[in-house]
C-alpha cells in the first residue's frame, strides 16, 4: 500500500499531472473561442461540397483524426 507520502515524493506523477492540467486548460479555452466550432464547420462545409458517399467521408475523417491525435500527442510528448 502507498503512503501520501510515497506520492508526494514521486516527481514524474506531478509532473504529469501539471501537463496534463495544462492540456486541458488549453483544450477548454480553445471550445470557449469558438475555433473548435469554426473549424468543424470549416471541414464540414468542404466534406458537403465534395459530396461523396459516407464511405471516403469516413475514411478521410478516420485518417485526419489519426494524424491530427498523434501530432498534437507528439508534440506534447516533446515539450
Amino acid at each position: 500500500m502507498l503512503s501520501w507520502r510515497d506520492c508526494l515524493e514521486y516527481p514524474p506523477a506531478w509532473d504529469c499531472l501539471t501537463w496534463v492540467a495544462v492540456i486541458v486548460s488549453m483544450s477548454t479555452e480553445l471550445n470557449d473561442t469558438g475555433l473548435i466550432t469554426t473549424f468543424a464547420d470549416i471541414v464540414g462545409k468542404q466534406l458537403t461540397a465534395m459530396n461523396l458517399g459516407w464511405e471516403p467521408v469516413f475514411f478521410m475523417l478516420h485518417t485526419a483524426f489519426f494524424f491530427i491525435h498523434y501530432l498534437f500527442a507528439g508534440q506534447t510528448a516533446h515539450v
